[in-house]
Formats: C-alpha cells, sequence, structure tokens
C-alpha cells in the first residue's frame, strides 16, 4: 500500500499511524503469551461474516481501559487524547471498527470496544486478518483526524 503517493503522503502527514497500527497488531501477537497485554481477546459473539467467503469468525478486540492506555501510551509516546483521537479516526475510514459493547457487562460507559480485525485458520492456525488490506485503501486515504 505504501507504493500509493496518496498512502505515503497520508503516512508521512501522520507519523503516529505506523506506530499505533504496529503497536496493536505487536500486542495482538503478545497477548497471546502475555499476561499484561490480556486485554485483547476474541469476540465469538457478534461474529464478523467475510463479505467474499460468509463464513464466520472472531473478532479480535481490545477495550480502551486503563490497562490498555498505560501499557500502550509509553510505547507510542502521545497523549491518551492523541491516541483516541486516531482510535476515532480509524473507525471512521474502517481501519477498525466500535462494537457498541456487544452484550458485555463489564464495559463501562467511558470505555469503548474495539475489532483491530478478526481471527482465521491458516494453516492451522489462528492468525488476525486486520480490516486494512488494499480494496479499502480509497477509504483509508480519507483518514483525518477530528
Amino acid at each position: 500500500m505504501l507504493d500509493d503517493p496518496n498512502i505515503f503522503s497520508l503516512i508521512k502527514r501522520y507519523k503516529n499511524i505506523c506506530k499505533i497500527l504496529n503497536e496493536l497488531k505487536e500486542k495482538n501477537r503478545e497477548g497471546k503469551r502475555s499476561k499484561p497485554f490480556r486485554y485483547l481477546f476474541l469476540l465469538d459473539e457478534p461474529p464478523y461474516i467475510n463479505p467474499q467467503s460468509g463464513k464466520r469468525h472472531p473478532y479480535v478486540c481490545f477495550i480502551t481501559n486503563k490497562n490498555f492506555y498505560d501499557s500502550i501510551i509509553p510505547k507510542l509516546g502521545i497523549a491518551r487524547n492523541t491516541l483516541q483521537k486516531y482510535l476515532m479516526a480509524f473507525c471512521k475510514v474502517g481501519v477498525i471498527k466500535k462494537l457498541n459493547k456487544a452484550g458485555r457487562s463489564d464495559i463501562s460507559t467511558n470505555q469503548k470496544l474495539y475489532a483491530l480485525g478478526y481471527s482465521f485458520n491458516y494453516k492451522g492456525s489462528p492468525s488476525l486478518k486486520t480490516f486494512l488490506i488494499k480494496e479499502n485503501k480509497e477509504e483509508f486515504a480519507k483518514f483525518k483526524l477530528p
């Protein structure tokens, strides 16, 4: 996607895009085996339904609670409200999805439930498929901080 001049200029303008998305993906890998990152989890209901195959997949989610901010903000080196603005902008262009609690009672009113992508089996092991793909790069090119 970086070969697209619109995406390249967007990433050059908003330097934190790559840092945030890479950190979230890194947290996903760490979350499988490391206790402090237990806020990343699979959410079976409601399922993500793949538009091409029609198959149901669990979302790979995170909750923006104190543990989330305490672990990710020091690594990013940005303020909490800046991260929140990026998360809102990512939702608007389809990079992540806001799931509106999804029937969970453990999410308070000042916390948000987001999906980074969905989980699928690749050669017998679970893998993360993010929502940011080449097919939606035109939408991603409209990224703008609020």
